[in-house]
């Protein structure tokens, strides 16, 4: 009996010791594994293979194509329709970025600098650093006036003042010193203009609220730009996927009679399968 007793305690052991060595290897994979996935990668040659694509230098596969056609896209609009061999799409992103560079950017770009340099007149005479061609630059010569008139010819693009006799002048902008300063002022130059070619009376607010105006609007066309480049380049990498989607015979939708195990008898049922290619 005891025999029989040791027998089964030496059996105990040897199956105890050999599940904790099992269960101490299972546990030392589970730990390689999680080290390895939190060791830091190299992004360095994964970067460089990349742009090595984007650029030509290696070749891609299929799967690897959205990619290429997403980053060419962001670095040169079109050139991700190219790769996809889009070309009829070229057209469109170059009229949609120079429509929105002309009647946008441009457009806006050049209406806020004139008002700017509008506004900078009026300030400069409200600061007593404008006076008349041919006074001394002193600050009791300095011009005095709130009204101002621009040019009647559809841009608006002249500024004028006018004096107590109706005479019209334009500002010249000038650097110099003003009683001692170094400092810009204006100097007003007579000039000979009929009174139906200038419109007004302003005034420097409605030069400022102008020139917000545009540059609001300005910088609205830059945002609008930078997110049509973007849209492009989604487009580009979009279309990429869409020429790679397998619509062959090999995927398939099928419903089948199943009878599993259950509990160790049969059981009826039915199994949905999706194939692959």
């Amino acid at each position: 009996m005891r025999a029989i007793i040791l027998l089964y305690f030496s059996l105990f052991v040897a199956f105890t010791s050999f599940g904790q060595a099992e269960a101490d290897s299972l546990v030392s994979k589970v730990e390689d594994v999680i080290a390895e996935q939190k060791a830091p990668k190299d992004t360095t040659k994964s970067f460089g293979k990349t742009m090595g694509r984007v650029f030509g230098l290696r070749p891609y596969t299929a799967l690897q194509k959205p990619q290429v056609s997403l980053i060419r896209s962001l670095l040169l609009p079109g050139w991700g329709q190219i790769t996809n061999r889009d070309f009829w799409k070229v057209g469109i992103v170059y009229g949609a970025a120079g429509a929105g560079w002309y009647f946008g950017i441009r457009s806006n770009g050049q209406q806020y600098q004139k008002y700017l340099g509008h506004y900078e007149r009026a300030t400069f005479i409200s600061r007593n650093l404008a006076f008349y061609e041919g006074d001394e630059l002193l600050s009791a010569n300095a011009i005095s006036t709130s009204s101002f008139y621009v040019s009647n010819d559809g841009t608006n693009g002249t500024l004028y003042i006018l004096d107590e006799e109706n005479n019209k002048y334009v500002l010249d902008r000038k650097e110099g010193e003003v009683e001692g300063v170094e400092t810009p002022y204006f100097i007003a130059r007579q000039v000979d203009v009929a009174d139906n070619e200038i419109i007004g009376a302003f005034n420097s607010n409605t030069f400022e609220s102008a020139k917000n105006q545009y540059r609001r609007w300005r910088d609205a066309s830059y945002i609008g730009f930078a997110a049509g480049w973007l849209f492009f380049a989604l487009e580009a990498n979009v279309a990429a996927h869409l020429k790679t989607f397998d619509m062959s015979e090999d995927i398939s939708f099928r419903i089948e009679p199943a009878g599993p195990q259950t509990f160790g008898s049969q059981a009826a049922g039915i199994s949905l399968g999706l194939h692959f290619k």
